[in-house]
């Protein structure tokens, strides 16, 4: 099953998977609940791109759920759908606006990301 490397907020070198990352964002830094955070160090453009990665996650995940309503990614299968790539498209968009703004500096406090 393919995976690819990334940065975790730490700055180890990580192999994940799409479910991994999912259980990431969703789980481990509850970032539904950050994006409608009353300060999120987040100007209201950069808020709303996220919402927008958020939607399309939401999305995708609803649609790739097994019998008992887990998340069940078929990984090599993922990475070449067009639905999936919407989604790196939607995430480089946040990204670059982050980076252009040097909101992600503020980001990396993983303490920020928790209510």
């Amino acid at each position: 099953m393919p995976t690819r490397p990334r940065i975790d907020l730490a700055g180890y070198h990580h192999i994940s998977n799409p479910g991994e990352d999912y259980c990431l964002l969703f789980d481990d830094l509850r970032i539904e609940e950050y994006v409608y955070a009353k300060d999120n160090y987040m100007t209201k453009v950069e808020n709303n791109e996220l919402k927008k990665l958020i939607d399309l996650l939401n999305i995708y995940g609803n649609k790739h759920r097994n019998d008992n309503g887990f998340l069940d990614f078929d990984t090599s299968e993922v990475y070449n759908d067009p639905e999936w790539e919407k989604i790196r498209e939607q995430a480089t968009i946040l990204y670059e606006l982050l980076e252009k703004e040097e909101g992600l500096e503020k980001l990396k406090l993983v303490e920020d990301w928790y209510l």
